[in-house]
């Protein structure tokens, strides 16, 4: 025995089927998200901010992207898949954390995400960071203000993930 109660409903599920007497696990998203930096307009610049263990570990405290450069500001919560970041195996670590500089067929990348659910990606040209990644606490509202401020808000048009299409 394991322990468990008896499965009833469909045993190729699981039991995890209406009928089931137990579920999964809940699930954890229902918690508050971490802050892991902060992105704002300072005049025409757009400056992306960490604070803490996160700007020892990126080696950086702050980004700055001329708001003329942006070309898209998105809340992306698939980041992670969207924009390229070549990463090196390292023993003991999860892969869960993504905070530093990275370069990758894209170019460099800024990140400071977790998980990313309140990922907010910065795409600009002619700079040296043509991604900037970053987990705010509020990722419509500086989505709305980097967009007023680079003259992207009236755009129609289909949302594109960031980067290239890969064919799939």
């Amino acid at each position: 025995m394991s322990g468990l109660p008896p499965q009833r409903g469909s045993e190729e599920f699981g039991g995890f089927l209406p009928d089931s007497t137990y579920a999964p696990l809940p699930s954890r998203s229902d918690r508050t998200p971490k802050v892991w930096g902060s992105i704002r307009v300072d005049g025409g610049t757009v400056v992306a901010e960490l604070r803490g263990w996160r700007a020892v570990v990126a080696m950086k405290r702050s980004v700055e992207l001329p708001v003329s450069s942006v070309v898209r500001v998105v809340h992306d919560p698939a980041c992670r898949e969207h924009v390229q970041a070549k990463l090196r195996k390292r023993a003991g670590r999860s892969g869960v954390v993504r905070v530093g500089v990275y370069h990758s067929v894209d170019g460099w990348s800024f990140w400071s995400v977790g998980m990313g659910r309140n990922a907010v990606v910065v795409e600009s040209v002619g700079t040296r960071y043509r991604f900037v990644v970053i987990e705010v606490a509020d990722p419509v509202a500086v989505v709305d203000e980097v967009a007023r401020a680079a003259g992207l808000a009236g755009r129609d048009g289909p949302e594109v993930p960031p980067g290239p299409m890969l064919p799939g």
